[in-house]
Formats: structure tokens, sequence, C-alpha cells
């Protein structure tokens, strides 16, 4: 056979044969959805089996992490059987680091009435429109705790008053505030705020000094002296702390910090809580931020006048 027979004899064998059957579109469709639900049970079923296997180790992990009985090292504790504590007496033996954070947030009044069913407006105390006194005792105590504080600073620095430069919006300088914060077994917590350019005589630069006094009833800052400073940082962020003993009050100061005026925040600042449970706080950085003036070439107050402060009775109030 040469090769033209070939070619003959394999075109006849295709004519002879029958031709394939007809595309069916629907058929093959069907296929298609079903092959595809096969794949999704696969992977559901995959899936199933990781939720299993990740209950069950849960169900291994979490008896530790909240300290019940299981498998894996109990969780240490410290022998109180509470978080590690700044060393009683004197300074600690090394600072504690103050972690970056803002102001802890605290329940207001409005805040407990939005979430109150009832739907009640909250009431203010002393006849006031909203949370701020304006006018009676305890807009005079905050009047009188911005004296104080310029009558409180040591020899050869001044309270004084500035305009500001180029930040007219911002507001006055020199400023103080008292606000209701609640009320706790039926006596009012009072925030009592004030802020005051600080400058020394016959040296250029104006920094910032600032105060705030809690009453007693505050909840806000748990513990005191360096232990308040590292649970409620603001109005610093960072730096370390050092626990300051003044006339045998303990007081928690921090510095070291790099002051951001956009937050608020200063360069130094002290926290002292009194035996009642009254908490103050200053802070102190040596410019006073979007003030248009320079600042001074140091912070102006150290760690031990800065304690001083803290524990004048002339902020002791309620």
């Amino acid at each position: 056979m040469n090769e033209h027979e070939l070619k003959d004899a394999m075109r006849e064998a295709v004519v002879a044969s029958s031709p394939p059957p007809p595309m069916d579109a629907g058929t093959a469709l069907d296929r298609a959805r079903r092959a595809h639900r096969r794949r999704r049970a696969t992977r559901g079923g995959a899936v199933a089996g990781l939720a299993v296997v990740g209950i069950a180790v849960g169900a291994v992990l979490v008896p530790d992490l909240v300290g019940g009985q299981g498998a894996g090292v109990p969780p240490a504790s410290s022998p109180s059987g509470g978080p590690p504590s700044v060393t009683r007496t004197g300074l600690p033996s090394a600072p504690v680091q103050v972690t970056t954070a803002g102001p802890p947030s605290r329940p207001s009044v409005t805040d407990r009435s939005a979430a109150d069913p009832s739907g009640t407006r909250p009431s203010w105390p002393d006849g006031q429109t909203d949370r701020t006194a304006t006018s009676g005792p305890r807009a005079d105590r905050a009047r009188g705790l911005l004296d104080d504080l310029a009558a409180a600073l040591p020899p050869g620095l001044r309270a004084e008053d500035r305009t500001r430069v180029g930040y007219a919006d911002h507001g006055p300088m020199t400023r103080h505030q008292g606000q209701y914060a609640d009320t706790v077994d039926g006596a009012q917590v009072w925030e009592y705020t004030a802020t005051t350019p600080v400058v020394r005589p016959g040296e250029p630069g104006v920094a910032e000094l600032w105060i705030q006094v809690e009453t007693r009833g505050n909840n806000r800052v748990p513990g005191e002296a360096c232990e308040a400073a590292t649970r409620y940082p603001y109005p610093i962020s960072g730096g370390t702390c050092e626990v300051v003993e003044v006339a045998g009050r303990r007081v928690g100061v921090v510095t070291g910090a790099v002051a951001d005026p956009l937050r608020n925040t200063y360069e130094s600042a002290a926290f002292h809580r009194h035996p009642d449970g009254t908490l103050v706080v200053l802070g102190v950085a040596r410019e006073y931020g979007e003030s248009g003036h320079p600042g001074m070439a140091s912070v102006p107050l150290d760690a031990r006048q800065l304690a001083a402060l803290a524990v004048d009775p002339r902020f002791h109030l309620d």
C-alpha cells in the first residue's frame, strides 16, 4: 500500500463512522453546578474541622488564662496577689517607665442619662445649667486655686499673665475652671483646674504650669504617687517616675518627657493623693504651647519643687 492508498483508506473509515453526539448545554451546566457544590462542601468540611480543633485548644488554654485549673504553667503572681508596686519608702530602686496614653474616660452624668431608658435629663447641682460652675462658691474656689498657685511658686519664679502672639483664637493664657464630675455616696466630686504662664524675672522665655485637683470620692485614677502616674499618665506622655517624699508625704514625680502642645502634655508632672482620696496633679513645660512666646532654656521646676507644690495644703480642696 502506497501513501495515496493509505490516505484513501483512512478517509473512508472516518466517513463510515457515526458522527459525535450533539452538545447538550443544559447537561453541561448541570454537571458544572454539581462539581461546584462538591468543592464547596469539601471546603466547608475543612473549615468545620479547623473550628473543632480551635474549640478544643481553647478549652485547654482558657482555664490557664483566667487562673483556673488546666494544662500549662500556672500564672505567676506577686506575694500580695496584686500587681507589682513601687517601693513604699524613699526612691524606687529603678525609675518606673510612664507609658504613652491619654486621659482616662470618666462616666459623666450626661453619659449615664443618655443610657437611661427613662430618658431623663442630667441634673446639675446648685442650679447650674451645665457641668461648669460660672458663679458661686465652686467658681470662687477655682479662681482661688489660680491665685494660690501663683503664690506658691518658689523664689525666682513668677506667675505673669501674657497675651498670645498670633494665637488670639486660643483664648487667654491664664485660665481656671471648676466643674462637677459626679456624686459618690451622696457627696459631690469636683474637678478644679488652673493654668498660668510662668516667667523668671530678668530672663527671656515663658513656661506653662497647670494644676488639677479632684476632690475626695474621685474614682478615675487608682493608686497614689507613681502608681497613679503610670495608671493615669496624662498630663504627661512618656518619661520616668520616681517617688519623692515631702514632709512624710509620697509624691510621684515624672520627668524626662517631651511636651506636645497639640495634646496638652508637659515635660514634668507630679501626682499626690491625700489620705482622704483628694488627688492633686501638676504639669509643667518650659514652653507655653501655641502662645507665640519663646520658651525657657530649661524646665523651671525641679522634681522636689514640683513635689512641694503637690502637697501644699492650699491645694487640698473639697
